[in-house]
This record gives C-alpha cells, sequence and structure tokens, in this order.
C-alpha cells in the first residue's frame, strides 16, 4: 500500500464553510473526532465534498490521510490535523 490513503469516516459540518468535523474508528474502543479540511474529504464512491455537501451528520465519507506504517491488522496513520491514530486495516484503502 502507498502512502496516500483513504480512512473511512462519519463526516459533519464544521463550524467554517471550508472544515468538516470527522470521526474515525480506532483500534482500541472508540472514535477520534477531529477538524478536517474539505480539500481532504470525499464521499464512499471517492467523489471530493462541495462545502454545501453536507448539512448533518453521515457515516459514509472517506478522509485522504497517510500511512505511516502498516502493522497487519491496525494501520498507523497520520490525520489532516497532525494527529497520528491507530486504526483497524480495513478501515484503510489506497488512495489512486
Amino acid at each position: 500500500m502507498g502512502n496516500s490513503i483513504f480512512v473511512r469516516c462519519s463526516i459533519e459540518a464544521g463550524a467554517f464553510s471550508g472544515e468538516r468535523v470527522i470521526g474515525v474508528r480506532l483500534v482500541e474502543s472508540g472514535k477520534y473526532l477531529g477538524v478536517a479540511p474539505i480539500d481532504y474529504c470525499y464521499t464512499r464512491e471517492g467523489q471530493q465534498l462541495a462545502t454545501t455537501t453536507i448539512r448533518e451528520k453521515t457515516d459514509n465519507g472517506k478522509l485522504a490521510a497517510r500511512l505511516v506504517r502498516d502493522v497487519g491488522d491496525s494501520a498507523l496513520i497520520y490525520m489532516p490535523d497532525g494527529e497520528t491514530i491507530e486504526v483497524p486495516a480495513e478501515e484503510v484503502e489506497e488512495r489512486k
């Protein structure tokens, strides 16, 4: 898998038009909540979100991120907000 990946996430409107609040399932119980620029947010089909696309919370999105390390059943990824988190491997796909 290359460095550029998508991670499945929930997406909802942020405080500003150019940002979205994202939620990503973690390896250990729970969910990571963060903020990402809209340029990093995509539909599950791979279409980049427009600034008016998300009005309500959706679980059908994905976020562009960077793969730091593949750990087998999990992946260590670098998020757009600068955080590094560990997610289940099935939540990650290569970005083409």
